[in-house]
């Protein structure tokens, strides 16, 4: 150290001379210096940090005067035209002779930015990410530069690249790695690609008969001639190396087919080249990926080709065996080159900082999309925001990254040299030291030391976490005979299988030997059938492992139907391998249920959701901030996305509920409940989609009573949906209710104005059509609205006093009997309280009790002739069968309307269970008979979640014979007033009769 000290001794004392020398010769500089606030000793820090910055300062002191004069040392970056002012000052008190001045003035301005940007740093009144940014600027500045004075030279040879209708063509530089994300260190090279928009019917530049006037020599070429020789100039332009040395070292390796393909391609060509042959490695350079010159519609649809490459639809853990590569490519590269010690590249190096956060965007960004950006410190935040990173590791992560680019860039600003190396010489190690703040280049070089092991330690859990998770928890011996009856390589693969639980094991084998000579698998690609050969012996070795499932032969043939399915689009293969959980509830699932199993294999994205334990799904709170905060990731402007992604979550909560009612963490009711959440969760933001269409079209409408603005709009569910017990393919049976004005215009908007009610009438037109929207992931719901006022033949949307005034003097008996399970579920406040009192008022009405009780009894009558004899109870018939699910209704239904008018409790609810308790409370029925009826009806309702599951196929009637009787007879003792003629009778009734209201 002693000897470090007196070499930096000897440097600053040659260093001072310098100084002295050059503020002697230039009095002005040494006055400028003084009235900026600066001293000669803080000049002189800063060039014992860089030789480099010795050289601008003593060949240019006319850079250092501008500098200092301009008071741009306070700035944290320039515009664009405070750079072109600096380069015309600067080429004016140089002298730099006019035909090298496009050549000379931005190599001045880089040597004069640099020297701002290290000033600046050194003085501590500059961050990092200050630092990049204004790098990066002054790299976009001179790219955009350079070919405002290159373009006009080459159109003079070529002509203007031009469409038929007139527009421009135009160059897209787009800008990768660290000048994408405006990360630029201080020698970094810049890597670019380039493209251009162009048309199919335009082949060649145009040269127009006023611009053969302009310039006569003027021959039109090929635009890709064209712009691939722009591209060239420009690169030219940047790299060149002249006596002021060069702007910036430029790098298109990264272009489509590398250093082979074309310079500039067409956004046409750039797109099939990425749909064709983009390969993984390329989707980590593009994250960065960022245009830097062309039209925001230019760039637009360049994003649009790009973002679906980069992040797939689908939670990508293939990303994994990429990296994984990456890592071995660049890990042989080190070694080769010896280059251990590199900042980027070695061990717990920027590069590692870099894979960590860009593998979890990889993975997650499809359906992530805040995560869709280019910063690395903006995508660490977001994936702590989203629970994918752990905080205290992103904080360590980010002082890592902090460390190793201040580093980097003491490195780069000593010589001016694209290095990443810790160097080897002493007294450089002891000037990069001095110039970040520490004492000595060991304190420095222990800081790295310790972060960079700690680097490398989260980074080899990252990528090898799912190797780790299960190494030593797999028994290898049972794994290869898995590999082994896969391959067709075992001698008694029977024997085994049977051993292992499988009752069926000819079955199975049968399965294998056919795909794997079928020519679905022959024709796949290689690495589709590689992951399917890892895949098949894993799964068989979970099922042989798996002691708690009895049904191994059903899990094994669902799920590899789910391979079938996917296996064009294997990542989700690769998603399993990845999480043994996932693995592991995907087997469960299948093997349990039917219904999960062909969900997973109708939308395999799903597959997402067995990430995490599947116990049970959040309260409606919850549901709501989740649905909000998805339906932020699509556009806005774009209703099919927007459709698609509430789709998505649709289907995601649908499985959640499902498996825990699987799994047993979620009783019946709770089930019911979360499912009838998560229909007014979708159907609230429907109508806030549909909402805001109308009114950028008619602008807002007037209520009845002439107040402009408020959403005057109410949706009331009818049947399961109003009575919470929705299942899992119920449909939604809906009413819809406005209190529009009868006359007034709407406010207005972009297609004019139209009458409040009928704006109304829309909305409820608009909310049915998104609701039955097919996307790729089916539609939302089915919607029934027969039971409106006057059914089909009604008005769609209704006002509330037409509604009242139909079910008092128009509605059948059946229709009251509905409105019994009739809730709001979503829209104003105001109408919900209204809707509420006129639908008890309508329940309350007195009833000729004889007539109430014939045309119950008649519409049952009526359904069951529809009803053959059976001996096996599927989901239909359990609900419609004598002694099933209706009867129980029809039961409370009746008592409900019959006692309403006395008992106002009976009208406060509009669920089955709640009214029996309300009913045995009331003595309307013995407490006992009401809670035998209340448990028969949970009883049914869980079966039917049962069939519908698919965990039984069908229940033996034998089995319900003493529910349906017990039902029966109560149902014959309510009813045993009415002859058996009079259900005839009473049937005509239901076609000639409304209304049973005592006047």
């Amino acid at each position: 150290m002693t000897g470090q000290l007196v070499e930096i001794d000897a440097l600053q004392y040659s260093l001072r001379s310098k100084l002295d020398e050059l503020l002697e010769s230039r009095p002005a500089l040494r006055l400028a210096l003084i009235g900026h606030g600066r001293s000669e000793d803080e000049l002189l820090n800063l060039w014992l940090s860089s030789d480099y910055l010795v050289d601008v300062c003593t060949q240019h002191p006319q850079i250092l005067l501008q500098l200092l004069l301009s008071g741009h040392l306070y700035q944290k970056q320039l515009s664009e035209q405070e750079f072109g002012q600096v380069m015309q000052e600067l080429c004016s008190a140089i002298n730099v002779p006019a035909q090298e001045w496009d050549k000379s003035a931005l190599r001045m301005l880089r040597k004069r930015e640099y020297l701002r940007i290290l000033w600046r740093e050194r003085l501590g009144i500059s961050s990092l990410e200050d630092t990049c940014h204004a790098l990066t600027a002054l790299a976009e500045f001179a790219i955009r530069h350079c070919l405002k004075i290159l373009e006009p030279l080459l159109q003079a040879r070529y002509g203007e690249p031009l469409a038929l209708d007139g527009s421009k063509f135009e160059l897209l530089v787009i800008a990768m790695g660290k000048l994408g994300a405006y990360e630029l260190n201080l020698s970094s090279d810049i890597d670019l690609i380039f493209a251009f928009t162009c048309d199919e019917k335009t082949q060649e530049t145009t040269v127009s008969e006023k611009w053969k006037i302009l310039h006569p020599r003027a021959k039109p070429c090929p635009l890709q001639h064209f712009f691939v020789t722009l591209g060239q100039q420009l690169v030219v332009m940047l790299d060149q190396h002249t006596g002021e040395g060069i702007v910036f070292r430029t790098d298109m390796r990264l272009r489509p087919y590398g250093s082979t393909g074309a310079m500039a391609i067409s956004l046409d060509a750039l797109e099939e080249y990425y749909l064709t042959q983009g390969r993984t490695w390329e989707r980590f350079a593009l994250i960065k990926a960022r245009a830097v010159t062309g039209s925001p519609h230019a760039q637009q649809a360049l994003y649009q080709i790009l973002n679906p490459f980069i992040y797939r639809g689908y939670t990508d853990f293939s990303t994994f065996d990429a990296l994984r590569d990456i890592k071995r490519k660049i890990e042989t590269q080190v070694r080769k080159k010896g280059i251990q010690a590199n900042l980027k590249l070695g061990s717990g190096g920027i590069r590692e900082i870099e894979f960590c956060v860009q593998v979890l965007q990889l993975i997650h960004g499809g359906k992530q999309r805040s995560l869709q950006r280019r910063e690395l410190r903006a995508v660490l935040k977001e994936l702590v925001n989203l629970g994918l990173f752990p905080e205290e590791q992103a904080q360590s992560l980010l002082r890592a990254y902090e460390l190793l680019r201040r580093t980097e860039h003491a490195a780069q600003a000593l010589e001016d040299k694209q290095t990443h190396e810790w160097p080897e010489d002493a007294l450089k190690q002891t000037r990069m030291a001095l110039s970040l703040g520490y004492r000595s280049s060991a304190s420095l070089q222990e800081e790295l030391e310790q972060n960079r092991i700690y680097v490398a330690k989260i980074f080899a859990e990252l990528i090898n976490s799912k190797e780790n998770e299960e190494e030593g928890l797999i028994d290898n011996n049972k794994l290869q005979s898995c590999i082994d009856i896969w391959q067709e390589l075992s001698e008694d693969p029977g024997a085994f299988l049977s051993r292992c639980g499988f009752l069926e094991p000819g079955v199975v084998l049968q399965a294998c030997h056919s795909y794997r000579r079928s020519k679905q698998y022959l024709a796949l690609e290689e690495t589709s059938r590689e992951r399917i050969d890892t895949f098949m012996p894993r799964l068989f070795h979970v099922l042989c492992e798996d002691n708690n499932l009895t049904e191994k032969h059903a899990g094994f043939h669902r799920v590899f139907n789910f391979v079938q399915a996917v296996q064009r689009r294997s990542a989700y293969l690769v998603l399993l391998l990845e999480n043994s959980l996932a693995l592991q509830q995907l087997i469960f699932l299948s093997t349990t249920s039917s219904w999960v199993n062909e969900l997973l294999i109708k939308y395999p994205i799903l597959l997402d959701e067995l990430l995490r334990p599947l116990r049970e799904p959040v309260l409606k709170v919850e549901l709501q901030q989740q649905v909000q905060q998805r339906m932020l990731t699509a556009a806005q402007e774009d209703l099919d996305e927007q459709l698609l992604v509430l789709q998505n979550f649709r289907q995601e909560q649908m499985l959640l509920v499902a498996a825990a009612e699987l799994y047993g963490t979620l009783p019946l009711m709770k089930v019911s409940d979360y499912l009838t959440w998560l229909a007014e969760t979708i159907v609230s933001v429907v109508i806030d989609l549909a909402w805001q269409q109308l009114v950028k079209r008619y602008g807002l409408p007037f209520d009845s009573q002439g107040n402009l603005g408020d959403r005057e709009f109410l949706v009331v569910g009818y049947g399961k949906l109003g009575g919470l017990e929705l299942s899992y393919r119920s449909d939604l049976d809906l009413v819809f209710i406005h209190d529009g004005h009868a006359d007034a215009q709407t406010s207005g908007g972009s297609y004019g104005t139209c009458n409040s009610s009928a704006f109304y009438v829309q909305l409820g037109q608009k909310i049915l059509s998104f609701l039955n929207t097919h996307t790729q992931s089916g539609k939302l719901y089915e919607i029934d609205m027969r039971l409106r006022p006057s059914g089909a033949s009604g008005a769609l949307v209704t006002t509330l006093t037409a509604f009242q005034t139909y079910q008092v003097e128009q509605a059948w008996t059946w229709e009251h009997q509905a409105l019994v399970r009739a809730r709001a579920i979503c829209g104003s406040a105001a109408l919900r309280e209204d809707f509420e009192k006129v639908r008890k008022q309508i329940l309350a009405m007195p009833r000729d009790l004889f007539l109430l009780a014939t045309q119950v009894a008649a519409m049952r009558a009526r359904m069951l002739r529809v009803k053959k004899k059976i001996s096996t109870i599927n989901d239909d018939n359990l609900k419609l069968v004598e002694g099933g699910i209706i009867d129980i209704e029809f039961i409370v239904q009746y008592l409900v309307l019959r006692e309403g008018h006395s008992q106002p409790q009976l009208l406060q609810w509009s669920d089955n269970v709640r009214l029996l308790d309300c009913i045995a409370q009331l003595k309307l029925l013995p407490a006992k008979t009401a809670q035998l009826l209340q448990q028969t009806y949970l009883d049914y309702r869980r079966m039917r979640h049962q069939l519908i599951l698919n965990t039984c196929a069908v229940i033996e009637d034998t089995l319900l014979m003493k529910k349906r009787s017990e039902v029966v007879e109560l149902w014959g003792l309510l009813f045993s007033e009415i002859p058996i003629q009079e259900l005839s009778a009473g049937s005509a009734l239901l076609c000639s009769t409304k209304t049973t209201t005592k006047r």
